[in-house]
């Protein structure tokens, strides 16, 4: 990995961060700790590892990705 995509990684997790902490706020409920300490995991796998177009969500050859916990993670991260 390059510095410059480690960097723009970094900081994409903080805006996950940050929406995180928006849409707990926001709901005045969650614990959001769990979520902001996979904000890193979550940005590098959208980002860099998983075959996801956001402009054809519906592609057929797309990664799936299952999660049971942390949305407020997945919905920021996708953001």
């Amino acid at each position: 990995m390059t510095d410059e995509l480690r960097k723009e990684l970094k900081l994409k997790a903080i805006d996950v961060r940050e929406g995180i902490l928006t849409a707990t706020h926001g709901a005045k409920a969650g614990h959001p700790g769990g979520s902001l300490s996979a904000a890193d995991v979550f940005t590098y796998l959208y980002n860099v590892e998983m075959n996801i177009d956001p402009k054809d969500p519906k592609k057929e050859d797309r990664d799936r990705f299952v999660l049971s916990t942390l949305t407020p993670t997945f919905r920021a991260t996708r953001t």
